[in-house]
C-alpha cells in the first residue's frame, strides 16, 4: 500500500515511474495509465529535440537505455558524426512541441503491440551564438513494453522507432533534416558558407 501511495504521489508531480512488478509488465496495453504513456514520449521527445552542445551527448547516452537493441544501435551509427558537428559549432535547439491529444495503440504485422506519440511544434537553433530562422517539425516515436530488469530504468518501456519530418518548405535554415527515408541531409556547411558570404558583402 505505501508503494502505491508513493507512486500515485510522484504520478501528481509528473516524476513519472512504475514499480518493478513483474505481473504488471504483463497486462494489456489498454490498461496503462495515460499518464505514464505521455510521461515517456514526453521524455525521448525532449531528450531528442531539446538541447545543447554540452549536454546533448549525455542526453543521447541516457534515452539509449530506452531503445530496443537494433533501435539502439541504428541510433548510435546516426548520430556519431552529428554530435561531433554540435559539439564544433556550439549548437544549441529548443522544441517547442505541442503535446498528443491521444497516444494510439497499434499492432504491428506479426502481432505485437506499440504505443505512438506524435509531436508537432517550432525548432529554434543557434550556431556559434548565431540565431537561426526557426522551423516546423513532426517527431513521432513508437514505443513498445518492457521488464525493469535494469535497476537505472525510470520507465518500463523500449523506443522502437522515432521519425523526424520537417515541413515542405521550412527546411532552409535547418542544421539538418531528414528526407522520406529516414536519412540525414546536412545543411551545415551550405549555410554557414552561405550566412559568411552575405556578412562579407556587407
Amino acid at each position: 500500500e505505501f508503494r502505491i501511495q508513493k507512486v500515485l504521489k510522484k504520478l501528481v508531480s509528473q516524476e513519472i515511474t512504475v514499480l518493478p512488478v513483474p505481473n504488471f509488465m504483463k497486462i494489456r496495453p489498454g490498461e496503462i495509465p495515460d499518464e505514464v504513456l505521455m510521461g515517456f514520449s514526453d521524455y525521448a521527445a525532449k531528450q531528442i529535440e531539446s538541447f545543447d552542445y554540452t549536454t546533448v551527448e549525455e542526453q543521447y547516452h541516457d534515452l539509449e537505455k530506452y531503445m530496443t537493441p537494433q533501435m539502439k544501435a541504428k541510433f548510435i551509427i546516426e548520430n556519431k558524426n552529428k554530435l561531433k558537428k554540435y559539439l564544433k559549432m556550439s549548437v544549441v535547439q529548443y522544441f517547442t512541441m505541442k503535446k498528443p491529444d491521444k497516444i494510439y495503440q497499434k499492432i504491428d504485422p506479426q502481432g505485437d503491440a506499440y504505443y505512438e506519440a506524435t509531436y508537432q511544434g517550432s525548432i529554434t537553433r543557434y550556431t556559434n551564438d548565431q540565431k537561426l530562422k526557426p522551423f516546423e517539425e513532426t517527431f513521432i516515436v513508437r514505443f513498445e513494453t518492457s521488464s525493469l530488469e535494469n535497476p537505472n530504468r525510470m520507465y518500463f518501456f523500449n523506443i522502437r522507432d522515432m521519425e523526424r519530418h520537417v515541413e515542405s518548405g521550412s527546411d532552409d535554415n535547418g542544421f539538418e533534416t531528414e528526407n522520406s527515408n529516414g536519412s540525414m541531409e546536412d545543411k551545415n556547411k551550405m549555410l554557414i558558407e552561405s550566412t559568411q558570404t552575405q556578412q562579407n558583402k556587407k
